[in-house]
């Protein structure tokens, strides 16, 4: 038999490690045989065995790990969601999730972006619509930790432009910031858990606004006002001040308080007109 090349050796490891069952089943799955006969795996024409262990047992240790790593990787970014289900479910779940929606980016906080739908999609829980909620603040969570770095605007910023200007300035928001809007006030629950490791009661539906973002190396949550969320989320998505303004019925009073808080949080990163 010839020497098998670089490429096939590394698609069919791939097929072999992503497996859900064991390396026996694996190495004889339609996927595998693509590439190589089991017949020859199972001889030690592929991957040699050792004194105390056959080829197959020796890709236990690799198949077998990788998916019990990102299940790892998945549980320590939705601790929250673990929580609730409970370490023995969320397992099961995120076991399925593996085998959906492999790893495709070195990166492993993205790993899990896809999960807040899948939980929409594959869990039979009465709480599910909380749980995708809780799910897509902890992936926000997880995006603003893993956000390029940047420089906050400074404060003395918005008092450079002149009046007459102001309502074409259009600011660019820091990298890490997510402005969120939830059907659940999933913010406290999620921190009874981290904070206090207690999983209190799933608290009943009502929609709220939160600022996800990074701020001296901690990721933050703050709750929003309706409107304020409304003008953050304009500014963030390139509307000039004049435009965001509009979009609300708020005195100059309560919109300087709202910048004051965004520049001491450093929201934004630049401003132009």
């Amino acid at each position: 038999m010839p020497a098998p090349s670089l490429k096939a050796l590394q698609s069919w490891m791939s097929v072999v490690v992503r497996h859900p069952q064991t390396s026996a089943v694996a190495i004889a799955s339609p996927a595998a045989r693509t590439w190589f006969d089991p017949r020859s795996v199972r001889a030690g024409k592929i991957v040699k065995p050792s004194p105390a262990l056959t080829p197959a047992e020796r890709l236990d240790v690799y198949n077998g790990g990788y998916s019990t790593r990102l299940v790892e990787a998945i549980e320590s970014d939705y601790r929250g969601v673990s929580a609730v289900l409970g370490h023995g479910e969320f397992h099961r779940l995120v076991a399925r999730y593996v085998v959906r929606h492999p790893s495709r980016h070195p990166n492993l906080n993205r790993f899990g972006k896809r999960l807040p739908e899948f939980l929409a999609r594959n869990l039979a829980d009465k709480r599910r619509a909380f749980l995708v909620d809780l799910a897509r603040l902890e992936r926000e969570i997880t995006y603003a930790f893993d956000a390029p770095e940047f420089t906050p605007l400074d404060a003395r910023g918005l008092g450079s432009v002149a009046s007459e200007d102001l309502g074409n300035v259009v600011l660019t928001p820091n990298p890490s910031l997510r402005v969120v809007r939830l059907s659940h006030p999933a913010d406290p629950f999620l921190a009874e858990i981290l904070e206090r490791d207690h999983v209190p009661p799933v608290p009943r539906r009502k929609a709220c606004d939160l600022a996800v973002f990074r701020h001296d190396g901690r990721v933050w949550r703050a709750a929003l006002a309706a409107n304020e969320a409304k003008v953050l989320r304009a500014l963030c998505a390139g509307k000039p001040l004049g435009k965001a303004l509009h979009r609300v019925d708020a005195t100059p009073e309560r919109i300087g308080e709202w910048f004051q808080k965004w520049s001491r949080d450093g929201f934004f990163v630049a401003i132009h007109t």
